[in-house]
């Protein structure tokens, strides 16, 4: 199609309703959030262009920016051509986990939803557990434990949801994340309580060598004392 070009009086009304000194209001803005995947459909160029208008990055706008990004993060399903749109998004909204409250007008945790994100595209390969200034290493730089056994809760529940059979290399990748999130907890046990005790999740997917498997369950039951589920 011809993008907003074909219909000009609806990207009239969107240009409008993004001048904040027009409409200031947050439950409008999460309007642009909500449908950020279908603006794309309609039109790829423009989303593009207004990204920077709908998530603004404006410390006297971050209620503008919270309602779209939040409205994003709840609704939209990622896939990876959101994300080579969204990517300094995602960055920005890592960079401030910790610094301040997830939101809780919205009806699920914000936070909990970008880690969903997260593990969705680790999942699918398409972010790096290796790369230094990475997504996922900056994730983990600032989330407390609560959000990282989340992502490992989030991970072992999808493995229980999958009958077909698992493509090696995504295994693989999973492997290597709990790994490495077991490595640093040996460091400090009393802080990843939570996140040591999400592998139950993973174990008893079935999904995983056995021998493997019920050696790493050994592992995280020496340092958290439990296990989920």
């Amino acid at each position: 199609t011809g993008g907003f070009e074909e219909i000009p009086e609806v990207q009239e009304v969107l240009d409008n309703h993004l001048d904040p000194d027009v409409d200031p209001f947050p439950a409008v803005r999460s309007v642009y959030g909500r449908w950020f995947q279908e603006i794309v459909l309609v039109d790829q160029q423009w989303a593009v262009r207004n990204v920077v208008r709908i998530f603004p990055s404006d410390e006297n706008l971050r209620d503008l920016r919270t309602a779209a990004w939040g409205a994003y993060i709840i609704f939209s399903y990622p896939s990876e051509a959101i994300f080579n749109i969204l990517s300094e998004e995602y960055r920005h909204t890592v960079e401030q986990l910790g610094l301040t409250p997830s939101e809780r007008w919205m009806p699920a945790d914000t936070d909990e939803g970008l880690v969903e994100h997260l593990m969705n595209y680790y999942w699918w390969g398409i972010i790096d557990l290796d790369e230094p200034t990475g997504l996922l290493q900056l994730f983990y730089a600032n989330a407390p434990d609560t959000l990282c056994a989340h992502a490992l809760d989030f991970l072992g529940r999808g493995l229980h949801n999958i009958r077909d059979e698992i493509p090696t290399d995504a295994l693989t990748r999973l492997r290597a994340l709990w790994e490495s999130r077991l490595e640093v907890a040996h460091a400090e046990p009393s802080s990843h309580t939570e996140e040591v005790a999400a592998f139950g999740w993973w174990f008893t997917s079935g999904k995983f060598d056995d021998v493997w498997a019920i050696g790493q369950l050994e592992e995280a039951l020496r340092l958290s004392g439990k296990t989920e589920p």
